[in-house]
Order: structure tokens, then sequence, then C-alpha cells
């Protein structure tokens, strides 16, 4: 595959190589796919959560409730390691 990018892309790929930052263009750009593909993901987990607000699926804690508050983290933390 041959890529062909706009000259500031070109430009910031170039510093990046040329700061040691990274080892060869190929890294930046692996980088950035990795950070696109975070980005993304984290988008669809923001989007998850908008979703269960809007559906009432929450929990609201007061100022006193720190313990409440960690066990029931600590709880689900859990329940995901255990799937």
């Amino acid at each position: 595959m041959s890529i062909v990018l706009p000259p500031e892309f070109e430009a910031l790929v170039n510093v990046r190589v040329a700061s040691g930052a990274y080892a060869s263009e190929q890294d930046v750009l692996r980088t950035a796919f990795d950070l696109l593909q975070r980005r993304d993901d984290l988008l669809a987990h923001i989007d998850e959560g908008t979703q269960q607000l809007r559906a009432g699926q929450f929990q609201e804690y007061g100022e006193s409730d720190c313990l409440r508050f960690l066990a029931d983290v600590a709880g689900s933390k859990i329940e995901n390691l255990n799937g």
C-alpha cells in the first residue's frame, strides 16, 4: 500500500522521526493509528455510558457514600474479571 500525505502531515511525521522520538515514518503512523483506535474505543464507551444514563442505569452517591462507592467499584471490577 502506498499513501500520499498532505505536506503538513508529512512534515509532522518527519519532525517526529528527526526528533528521535520514532525510528521510522512507519512507527509514527503505527502510533497514530493505535491512538485513533483508542479514541474510537473511548468514544464507544462514552456512548455506552450516555445511553445508560438516559436509561436511568446509574447509582447516585452522596458525600458520605465513599465506602459504598468504593465497594461497588471493587465489586464491578471483580464481576468484569469473572466474566
